[in-house]
């Protein structure tokens, strides 16, 4: 063997000589002459049959070497475009042997392709022990992709490099190699002494990734080899690393965080609730709860400040002078005498707007106080407002309050500068960058109340954390003093501010991961699922809120959905301020789309999970979308895996059987919602759509395991919108029996005149379609059968005729949703679910429908043949 002999750097050899005599090869020569060079290198080996004077002779002249093959790596062929050389002359080639040699442990390829291509060395030499590399997860996967789809679909390999060095080789491998070589097996076995181990093949690649554990959780639910065989080791790194930072934090200065000095921008008023009325466009109070549902709708709704609807005075009073005695109780002295609240009266306020309420609010604050008043354009309006109080803070941080609010926990300031300290040493980012809020017990896990350090004045705009609590006794995610402005706020001002900000940080990468957890709930009784999915959690840093979307408008349900609200809500504030849960309801019963289109309109997280009330997710589904959007950065849609309980009866045994199912190939909403994605994002050459095995949820059988063609009908008319909303991803192909049935032999029977015929050919179409199919599921129905103890010949073949209707319902189901939307250009085509990936999957739908419409057209023939006979 030779070495890289079209490795696009140079020819490598361990045979040099063989080329010393002949100077016509160099890289260049080699790329342009491919089928020449190859020719010079297979004659290398035997010896020429020419005499000294170049005539043929009769005997041999020495051999120019003894070296005939040589190593290749598919993109050899790429670099100098001679694909068709490899193809045509090497792998068409059966008199060539080829051995396919993989690597079972990927992530040790790519860490020696990265030593290669920094230090230059590909043989013969060792690497460096002080080499340490930063691995990029998208740029890892992106090479995982192109590996497998090499040595996985492209090429199928028997051996792998870690056999080769296995202590059993020359026992188990070897001969195989001599056999297939077709070399003596006695032949001595004499490695080149050329071959150096470049890396320990058992080397620790934790001490050579310095990113390892970004690494590894990446990859932790993915079936990596290199991951799996060290998840022993993972629970102690992480425990390392959390011991770590829990240490970093405690040793935080407590200098800094007492002398911090602080802004309040207080605004306050003496006017009581305001009525929200019923929008305009909206008919009746059901027609206003549904656009309530939707943060989009009226844009510019007017204010609703009426000087005549004012709070009691004592009322007022109270109020302020609770958050006061609150603000006094939470504080030390020292934050107080840096403490000052800026607050804000409306020009016209009849409680508040005169020099006798100023002294009062003066004395009963225990902090210094600075006034400043509100004009009546932007009465109402509390962001303007907050805005405008702002300019008058010069303090290190801002806090938006109002006078309505009670602070609840101690030392609620130290924790703030705290947090920001962990921002910033988590992310590497300035001290004051991100945005730390309140927590707000009236509506739990929406930043109501944020914390802005100096640095926002100009700069506005980062990630939130809740870190204190606070209790927002009017307002909040109910009625307010205040008209509410439904704002497109999470669209185009949220993204404006966000690139905003990325322009300031410039490229550096934001870590963290914000996620929403949509969940339309109907079923009642159903907490112990719905507990189960709240409680879902991950290991790494991200921001996660659950929407539980209540579409049953049963008071019962809605009072338990609500009670599972506070009193997780309640659990989860002694263990972090994270992971809240949000229920929302409204008084009809629209439907599972509705209901998560609201969830996903409430979202302003980046990512949303889709889930139904009655599955069970797995505790590493969050973990298992987060390391598929850290290796799939710029996809838009990460698929997971449902998961079905063992069959436990006939039916599910025939469920089982067909893979209808949650099939691969199905999909109504979800393929429409998928298309959409592509029809965006496909032409600017994204991936939209990753697969992701590893998020897995776990679903129960429909009914108890009981009969279910309702659900399986319906899945069937969603596939029956694909075909008409999307018919450039459809393909025609030849009638199924369905449409045989009703088109062909039905018409026939009505034109002809021989119903008694018609009925013959559409009992043995129907007969013939179903024997089809039972025998084509009778391998899956036998081994599901078996599973379960059943070995008769009689039941496994049921199994697979019960399989086989289920594929029939969906296919009758189809055909007449088509016709309810008189579309007749939607007969006889087929869903291409696979969008042109998979062709050879469409021509054999293709040629499959082909001989069966044969088979029923003869059939058909022959049935109304014989009543013309008699």
């Amino acid at each position: 063997m030779h070495n890289e002999l079209f490795n696009p750097i140079d020819i490598f050899t361990y045979h040099p000589s063989v080329f010393q005599d002949d100077q016509r090869w160099t890289v260049l020569t080699r790329d342009l002459f491919p089928e020449e060079f190859l020719d010079f290198v297979w004659t290398g080996r035997y010896p020429s049959m020419q005499n000294k004077e170049g005539q043929k002779g009769d005997f041999p002249i020495k051999p120019r070497g003894k070296a005939v093959g040589f190593k290749s790596f598919p993109d050899h062929w790429t670099d100098g475009r001679n694909e068709d050389v490899w193809r045509e002359t090497i792998l068409e080639d059966f008199r060539i042997k080829k051995i396919i040699l993989r690597r079972e442990d990927e992530l040790a390829v790519y860490i020696s392709m990265l030593r290669a291509d920094q230090t230059g060395r590909y043989m013969t030499h060792g690497y460096p022990s002080d080499l340490r590399f930063r691995v990029d997860p998208a740029q890892f996967q992106g090479f995982l992709d192109r590996y497998r789809d090499t040595f996985q679909t492209k090429y199928k390999s028997p051996i792998t490099y870690e056999q080769l060095i296995h202590d059993d080789f020359e026992k188990d491998i070897l001969p195989l190699l001599w056999k297939f070589l077709n070399v003596d097996s006695t032949f001595p076995l004499v490695k080149l002494r050329e071959t150096v181990k470049q890396a320990d093949p058992l080397e620790d690649l934790s001490k050579v990734i310095e990113n390892y554990e970004e690494l590894e959780f990446s990859f932790r639910h993915t079936e990596i080899l290199h991951f799996k065989k060290n998840k022993t080791e993972r629970g102690s790194c992480s425990k390392e690393q959390q011991r770590r930072k829990t240490s970093e934090t405690e040793n935080l200065e407590q200098k800094d965080m007492e002398e911090a000095t602080w802004s309040m921008l207080l605004p306050i008023c003496s006017r009581g609730k305001s009525d929200q009325k019923t929008p305009k466009h909206c008919v009746n109070s059901n027609e206003a709860m549904k656009f309530d549902s939707n943060r989009l709708f009226d844009l510019s709704l007017e204010s609703q400040h009426d000087v005549d609807r004012i709070l009691h005075e004592d009322i007022c009073w109270s109020m302020l002078e609770e958050f006061a005695r609150t603000l006094w109780n939470t504080a030390s002295l020292k934050q107080l005498q840096g403490t000052e609240a800026i607050v804000g009266i409306d020009a016209d306020d009849l409680l508040y707007s005169n020099e006798k309420a100023r002294l009062r609010i003066e004395s009963s604050m225990p902090c210094k106080v600075v006034f400043v008043t509100i004009q009546p354009e932007i009465y109402g309006k509390v962001c303007r407002i907050w805005n405008f109080l702002a300019k008058s803070a010069s303090n290190d941080f801002l806090v938006l309050l109002g006078d309505d609010i009670r602070l609840l926990d101690a030392k609620w300031q130290m924790k703030v500068v705290q947090k920001f300290h962990e921002i910033s040493k988590w992310t590497d980012l300035p001290f004051g960058v991100g945005c730390v809020a309140l927590n707000d017990l009236s509506f739990p896990g929406f930043p109501t109340f944020p914390v802005l350090h100096r640095w926002h004045v100009t700069i506005w705009d980062a990630t939130s954390q809740a870190v204190s609590r606070v209790e927002n006794t009017i307002g909040g995610d109910g009625d307010a003093r205040y008209r509410k402005y439904r704002i497109n706020w999470c669209g185009q001002i949220l993204n404006a501010n966000l690139l905003r900000l990325r322009n300031v940080l410039g490229p550096q990468r934001m870590k963290g991961t914000v996620i929403d957890v949509v969940v339309p709930s109907i079923r009642t009784n159903n907490n112990a699922i719905l507990e189960k999915i709240c409680n879902l959690r991950a290991t790494v840093p991200a921001h996660v809120k659950f929407w539980i979307v209540v579409d049953n408008p049963i008071d019962s349900h809605v009072s338990t959905v609500t009670d599972l609200q506070t009193r997780m809500n309640n659990d989860q504030l002694q263990v972090s301020n994270n992971y809240f849960i949000n229920v929302i309801h409204y008084s009809e019963n629209y439907g599972a789309s509705y209901a998560r289109n609201t969830g996903y309109n409430y979202s302003t997280a980046d990512y949303i999970i889709f889930f139904d009330d009655d599955v069970v997710p797995d505790e590493n589904l969050v973990d298992a979308y987060i390391g598929a959007i850290r290796r799939y950065p710029d996809s838009k849609v990460y698929v997971g895996l449902t998961e079905l309980p063992q069959a436990c009866n006939l039916w599910t045994e025939m469920l089982s059987a067909c893979n209808s199912i949650y099939p691969m190939t199905g999909g109504g909403e979800d393929i429409d919602f998928v298309y959409q994605y592509k029809r965006l994002y496909a032409p600017q050459g994204q991936r939209v759509t990753v697969g992701v095995p590893e998020a897995m949820v776990f679903h129960p059988w429909w009914r108890g395991a009981g009969v279910c063609y309702r659900q399986i009908v319906g899945w069937a008319r969603g596939d029956a919108l694909c075909i008409t909303e999307w018919p450039e991803k459809t393909f025609l192909a030849f009638p199924n029996w369905v449409e045989h049935v009703f088109f062909i032999i039905v018409p026939s029977a009505v034109y002809l005149r021989r119903p008694v015929a018609g009925l013959v050919a559409a009992t043995s179409v129907i007969a013939t379609d179903s024997l089809m199919k039972g025998f084509s599921y009778f391998e899956d129905a036998s081994r599901i059968s078996e599973q379960r103890g059943f070995s008769s010949l009689w039941r496994k073949f049921l199994v697979g005729l019960g399989a086989g209707s289920v594929l029939s319902s969906q296919e009758i189901t189809r055909t007449i949703s088509l016709l309810q939307r008189y579309s007749l250009y939607s007969l006889c085509r087929r869903v291409d679910w696979f969008d042109g990936q998979k062709p050879t999957i469409v021509l054999d739908i293709q040629l499959k429908s082909a001989f069966c419409f044969f088979l029923n057209s003869c059939i058909t023939t022959f049935a109304f043949g014989c009543s013309y006979g008699r």
